[in-house]
């Protein structure tokens, strides 16, 4: 895994399945399954340097779009205090 997401949060109920680093339309991401407290789900995180000119709302509508996010769900976005956007989807039991 490159150096960029050498610093993304890890929270400790959370069971990191799977994670790989992808592009989103030209943006570098990491991709990472999940399971917490019951809930399984995914995330695209991105470091804010490579989607500064991105808004939060166009954000969530590139991961809404892209080949990862399955069926209707919400798409959930959060930034980090360490400088990362977090958006999740497809969330499932």
């Amino acid at each position: 895994m490159s150096a960029r997401f050498d610093q993304v949060p890890a929270d400790p109920d959370t069971e990191v399945r799977k994670k790989r680093e992808v592009e989103v339309d030209g943006y570098p991401a990491l991709h990472q399954q999940w399971d917490w407290q019951g809930i399984s789900g995914e995330s695209l995180i991105f470091a804010d340097p490579d989607v500064d000119g991105l808004s939060n709302t166009a954000l969530k509508k590139l991961v809404a779009s892209s080949k990862f996010v399955k069926g209707q769900g919400p798409v959930m976005l959060n930034r980090t205090d360490e400088g990362y956007i977090v958006v999740n989807f497809n969330y499932g039991a």
